[in-house]
């Protein structure tokens, strides 16, 4: 793996140097090196060099001359603290000036390289020095080549504005830290009500490999100019690749050894398969124990831990620490270590040559690699129509992990064309990938999703204006009439548009906008609409998930199904739709275009009405692609009516600020939150954090049951995981008060998303259903609940539970019923808190957007459904530890820049304003085409600037830019074409049966004719080519 940190040339030096040194004083006497920089002196130093148990600083083995008189070093000398701390802050080592005239916001970037865990702790638990050495020499030859590659790609020094006139290749440097631990990094608080610091643990930390480099903000070129690194190529995704290129390297070091590898879990980094996972996971351990042992210590001395001032509490892990009561101490980590092996029953053996490893061809190696990348970018087009183009580097590396990479980053790139010429298979089709500059960015989106969206905007653009199963304004009248409801002028106006519109249409509505009081007369209408059937319309109600499905019930809709069974009984025949049917569609946001397809092309065949609701402002579509944009192009103004007159909140204040939320504008909303006292940030670690969460639920809740509320409060948290950590707050503070029974049963329980833990029920619990779940009630099967709903348990029995439901009815569950098929363990979990997801739909008196891990973790989207789930109060609830954290990072290392409160909630405001609107692939398409045609031109603009350039020409640099973008067009059309045959060849074997080849097929055929043109067109003013360079055939600086 590898992260990065940028490196503010303001900082001080010598406090970096601590850092990276770990503190490790500075030898009286260094060592000599050769001239390839390695130390020279036997014995324990060149043992701990090796073993990376030395945190002392090393020279780019190979330090480039031309680099070293730039900065002021001799690389053949070991670094000296004064020389490093000169570095950190971009000046010369010799003489402390800076690198050039021209001043540097950053000194450098720290790259960090780590292996896997397994790799750790087999060169840590190695059985003789030398074995050890070899794992450690394994992973420095892998950070060496890693950094090289990163080198190569960012050693660039740019001409003119911001590059535009090219760049010069040039020589670039790095200092390396070998660190062998982890140590983790606490939140402490100043007192109950100060400000969170954080600081590292003073205890011995786990085994951690780990490589810092710091690349220095210098390029030397040949010529001598001095310019900074291009670090616009360290985006995220290749960060990724640059990851996966050093573990690729480690596979290959590893394997040389003979040591049996394969990769981890998730396939992204290689693990020595001969130390067990759980090994690895034991090893590692998480920061809010110490704290809890440290509060814990402090206690047992009579004093408040919260009370405390940070200093003190400081003072408190230090003294808890030298005592050891903190479980291990930073002086004696290795005995530690042992001892806690010995503990877990582990034994380790030596890894080295326990196999012998075929070598494989180039072919072979290629092949095995595209194959793994064809897969993992299958699941990227599972949920984005459209990706980064840097994604299929970052997947090809990660199967040369596995295949081997010994022709370094060239494999890479042979990957990638492997894949865009070849093609991947996504759902049983071959699909060709389509790639195109969109958003200033080379992105790629396939046939498939192109095909989906055409459709799909063809289909509802036909539709639309099909009126003949629309009603009467004098039925909605007297439907309304009858409901004795007094509707707003806007409801009305959302009544009529749905029942009197075509075929298809699509009603946005806010949150709380009183969706059942609209729908209920439609609804009515519909049922006595006589007009193709004298038993009226046939209404069924759908949505992605069965309780929003079920929900849809209120307004009188006598049948709902979630969508995917609903599909499944259509297409058994259990369900038959006709043009008698009027099906309604909520939380369409939430469907994909793929679903959303099935559901027109089924309205094609039988003639039935669709009517969709849905706001594109809240929770986003798992599957790939923006359905309510698609349709939001494709349907005539009047299909596509909305409603934004919430009568959720009860205050005009609560409707403004759920208002600017929805409108992405939290820093206003926030700032309006605050002044009511609404809005907080909460200090502390995360066990406090939760705390203070758990308190003030069960405060406001004691006050709403007193005041006679209903729908009480409710809590919903980004993940699940918080969730369930909140939620077992509340539970013990509840258990506390005698609301829970003391005797309690301990289950093996597992989430839908596979997490394992273990649940404790009791009478009185609240526990919340993973699935659709049946129990026994008055003598008969009914169904108890959905996937998120919380149900009450009553009492629990070898058979099972009984449980209250949501609705206040008594069921019996058997165990059986909530068994996990694979595992076994029941699917359960504390329901006191929701994740944001299963709170959508949701309404309560009072509502508490809990977020115990910051806002990283939350969008626009989603903030908006948890701030808008209330009638009277939310309360936004936020780590003040976990956003000075973020925000910590987003920082060079070393700038001087304060992290004050203010700063805090802007950073929680930009995060909870942020919209990540799914991109589409039609406009990827677009795009493409466009390209196309800029290349044509670029080619005829750029063939004649050659035959008339001089060297008086001061727009040449520019105009070589534009042909060199429109050879990379023209290159890529070359694999585009192949890509498209193979896709049309392999659909004929596999979808030839099926329903959809024929428009498959089609497609396929017509966008491959429209590439063909294309090249006819580039075919006829290419001009031959000529040798030429550029920055990626570039010697390695």
């Amino acid at each position: 793996m590898m992260n990065f940190r940028k490196i503010a040339a303001a900082s001080a030096g010598r406090l970096l140097l601590r850092y990276f040194t770990e503190n490790t004083p500075e030898p009286i006497h260094p060592a000599p090196v050769d001239a390839a920089g390695r130390t020279l002196e036997e014995g324990g130093r060149l043992t701990a060099y090796y073993t990376g148990r030395d945190s002392r600083a090393a020279w780019r083995p190979d330090m480039p001359a031309i680099l070293a008189r730039a900065i002021g070093i001799d690389p053949s000398q070991m670094p000296r603290d004064t020389e490093m701390a000169r570095l950190f802050e971009a000046r010369r080592a010799d003489n402390g000036e800076a690198w050039s005239a021209h001043p540097r916001k950053l000194s450098g970037v720290d790259l960090v390289f780590s292996p896997d865990k397994s790799v750790t702790l087999a060169a840590e638990f190695a059985p003789t020095p030398a074995e050890s050495a070899l794992i450690w020499n394994a992973i420095d030859r892998a950070a060496d080549r890693a950094m090289r590659y990163v080198a190569h790609e960012v050693g660039w020094a740019r001409r003119g504005k911001g590059g535009e006139d090219g760049a010069d290749p040039g020589a670039v440097g790095w200092v390396t830290f070998r660190h062998h631990t982890a140590r983790p990094t606490l939140q402490v608080q100043d007192g109950a009500d100060g400000q969170t610091y954080l600081f590292d643990a003073p205890v011995a930390g786990d085994p951690h490999a780990h490589i810092h480099n710091f690349l220095m903000n210098i390029v030397a070129t040949a010529d001598g100019r001095i310019g900074s690194l291009d670090l616009r190529a360290l985006t995220d995704n290749r960060i990724k690749e640059f990851g996966a290129y050093f573990q690729a390297v480690l596979a290959d070091e590893l394997r040389r050894l003979g040591i049996q590898v394969g990769y981890n879990e998730n396939e992204q980094a290689v693990v020595i398969e001969s130390v067990p996972g759980d090994i690895g996971r034991a090893f590692s351990k998480r920061d809010r124990q110490i704290l809890h042992k440290a509060r814990t210590f402090a206690e047992r001395q009579g004093l408040s831990w919260d009370d405390l001032s940070a200093e003190r509490k400081l003072d408190i892990v230090e003294e808890a620490s030298a005592e050891g009561r903190l479980g291990k101490m930073k002086a004696d980590e290795r005995r530690l270590w042992r001892e806690q092996a010995e503990a877990l029953g582990w034994k380790h053996e030596s890894v080295i040559g326990e196999t012998t490893h075929a070598k494989r061809t180039d072919e072979e190696r290629f092949e095995q690699a595209y194959h793994f990348a064809a897969r993992h970018l299958a699941e990227e087009f599972r949920t984005a129509a459209v990706i980064d183009h840097e994604k299929l580097g970052v997947h090809a590396a990660r199967g040369l992990i596995g295949a081997g990479i010994a022709g370094g980053p060239a494999d890479i790139k042979q990957v990638v064309e492997l894949i865009e010429t070849r093609g991947i298979r996504i759902g049983g089709e071959h699909v060709s990938l389509v790639v195109g500059v969109f958003d200033d960015k080379l992105r790629v989106s396939n046939t498939r999703q192109i095909r989906i969206e055409e459709r799909l905007q063809s289909l509802a653009h036909a539709t639309a204006r099909d009126r003949s199963g629309a009603l009467g304004s004098s039925d909605l009248r007297r439907a309304m009439d009858r409901s004795q409801v007094k509707f707003s002028a806007d409801q009305k106006a959302a009544i009529f548009a749905l029942g009197q519109g075509g075929r298809l249409t699509l009603l946005t509505g806010a949150a709380g906008v009183g969706k059942t009081t609209i729908l209920e007369p439609v609804v009515a209408a519909w049922k006595a609409d006589t007009r193709f059937d004298p038993k009226g319309r046939e209404v069924i109600g759908t949505a992605l998930a069965w309780r929003q499905a079920d929900a849809l019930r209120d307004p009188g809709i006598d049948r709902a199904y979630a969508l995917s069974p609903l599909l499944a009984m259509i297409e058994r025949g259990d369900i038959t739709v006709s043009r008698n049917t009027v099906l309604v569609i909520d939380e369409v946001s939430q469907v994909g275009p793929r679903p959303l397809l099935k559901l027109l092309e089924l309205q094609a065949r039988t003639g039935m009405t669709i009517k969709m609701l849905g706001d594109r402002e809240q929770a986003q579509a798992i599957e790939a692609g923006d359905s309510i944009e698609l349709l939001r192009r494709a349907l005539p103004p009047e299909a596509l009516p909305v409603l934004l007159s919430t009568v959720r909140q009860a205050t005009q204040r609560g409707r403004e600020i759920a208002a600017l939320f929805r409108e992405g504008k939290a820093a206003d909303a926030l700032t309006m939150k605050r002044s009511d006292g609404h809005a907080r940030l909460l200090g502390g670690d995360r066990d406090q954090v939760v705390g203070q969460i758990a308190d003030l639920y069960i405060e406001r809740r004691d006050i709403l049951a007193a005041s006679g509320s209903k729908r009480g409060i409710t809590i919903s948290a980004p993940t699940n995981e918080d969730a369930a950590d909140i939620s077992q707050a509340i539970r013990a503070r509840l258990k506390q008060r005698g609301e829970i029974a003391a005797n309690e049963t301990l289950h093996k329980a597992i989430d839908q998303n596979g997490r394992e833990y273990d649940l404790a029920l009791a009478t009185g619990d609240r526990v919340r259903l993973y699935r659709r779940t049946w129990g026994h009630s008055g003598g008969r099967e009914q169904q108890v609940g959905n996937n998120g709903d919380v149900v009450e348990v009553l009492s629990q029995s070898d058979s099972g539970l009984r449980v209250r439901t949501a609705k206040g009815g008594v069921a019996d569950i058997d165990w059986r019923r909530l068994a996990d098929k694979e595992t076994g363990r029941i699917l359960l979990g504390l329901g006191h808190a929701l994740t944001i997801d299963a709170a959508q739909g949701l309404t309560s008196d009072e509502h508490i957007n809990a977020l115990p891990r910051g806002t990283s973790a939350v969008t626009g989207f989603t903030s908006y459904v948890a701030e808008s789930r209330a009638r009277g109060t939310t309360w936004t609830l936020i780590s003040e530890g976990a956003l000075h954290e973020a925000e910590r990072h987003r920082q060079a290392v070393g700038e001087a820049t304060p992290i004050t409160h203010d700063t805090l909630w802007a950073r929680a405001a930009a995060d909870m304003s942020e919209k990540p609107y799914k991109a589409l692939g039609i406009d990827l398409l677009n795009a493409a085409r466009h390209d196309r045609e800029r290349a044509i031109d670029a080619f005829i603009g750029a063939h004649h600037a050659m035959e008339a350039a001089t060297l008086a020409d001061p727009g040449w640099g520019k105009k070589a830019a534009q042909r060199t973008r429109a050879l990379a067009v023209n290159e890529q059309l070359s694999r585009h074409l192949p890509s498209l045959d193979t896709a049309i060849r392999e659909n004929a074997k596999v979808l030839r049966d099926t329903e959809q080849f024929t428009v498959v097929q089609h497609h396929l055929r017509t966008v491959r004719a429209e590439a063909e043109v294309a090249r006819m067109r580039l075919a006829g003013v290419v001009p031959a080519p000529a040798p030429s360079r550029s920055p990626s055939s570039s010697p390695s600086p």
